[in-house]
């Protein structure tokens, strides 16, 4: 079972303990207003192992009294229809880079949507989009939702950095 995280900022000792209250259905449900609201896009539960072929996957970093990456991977496919939906192109004009600027700025939403959450002084990247899932450190607290759109996986993870790992 998860445990919410529960962490004291290292940057003033006087600073007032802070309690972030991240769970599996708080991260689905901030997916789920995403992709219905902004993109009009259904979104449903999708299991646990879910294969993600030929992925995409784009990440925000959240920084200040709190550090953690949201991670969004999917398949091309749910890229495309994503991309398609964003920028009201067919989805066979889409090129390459509005395929990294659709995923990216789903990221970008997701962690939005974080942080205004969280509430505290907290900062949100530009997103980045590669190929690859990154190797989480099997002691980072992290979050995984493992999702569908129209047949096809997401995962979305939230990954709580160390402070050693940000220095």
């Amino acid at each position: 079972p998860f445990r919410p995280f529960a962490l004291s900022p290292s940057t003033d000792s006087r600073s007032e303990r802070i309690i972030m209250q991240f769970d599996e259905p708080t991260l689905a449900q901030v997916v789920s207003d995403v992709c219905s609201t902004m993109l009009e896009l259904p979104i449903t539960s999708g299991g646990q192992n879910l294969v993600l072929e030929d992925p995409l996957v784009a990440a925000v970093q959240i920084t200040g009294e709190w550090q953690a990456t949201v991670e969004v991977a999917t398949t091309r496919p749910v890229v495309r229809i994503i991309a398609a939906r964003m920028f009201a192109l067919p989805q066979e004009s889409l090129e390459t880079a509005d395929l990294h600027d659709a995923l990216g700025e789903v990221a970008n939403m997701i962690g939005g949507n974080l942080k205004g959450i969280a509430n505290h002084e907290l900062d949100l990247s530009l997103p980045s989009v590669s190929e690859y899932e990154s190797v989480v450190d099997t002691t980072a607290r992290t979050i995984t939702v493992s999702m569908k759109c129209q047949g096809h996986p997401v995962r979305i993870r939230l990954i709580e950095m160390s402070n050693a790992a940000i220095a």
